[in-house]
């Protein structure tokens, strides 16, 4: 785990709300990644190629199309949304794609 850089992105996402995940598994780049997206349109992304879990440096722009953009649908394995924009996302949560 490269820590440093996974902490600098960390703290960027300290004190956001998190509207949006989406979880990918296999297909190119890393075998698995979890995205959380935030609602200022902003995401940070966890991935792993082997054992260990590793995170971005940085925040990205961008909402829940712009991260679905960028993977191949059939390795999307999981996506949640907080769709009524409720502040308290687990209770809002509604499962839309898992397998």
């Amino acid at each position: 785990m490269h820590s440093r850089n996974m902490t600098s992105g960390l703290t960027e996402l300290v004190g956001k709300t998190i509207r949006g995940v989406v979880v990918k598994e296999g297909g190119p780049g890393p075998r698995g990644q979890v995205f959380l997206v935030c609602s200022d349109n902003t995401y940070y992304e966890f991935f792993s190629g082997d054992s260990a879990i590793e995170g971005s440096s940085h925040m990205f722009d961008g909402g829940m199309e712009d991260v679905k953009g960028t993977l191949d649908a059939a390795d999307i394995t999981g996506e949640v949304v907080d769709s009524s924009g409720a502040t308290e996302t687990v209770q809002a949560c509604r499962p839309v794609l898992a397998r």
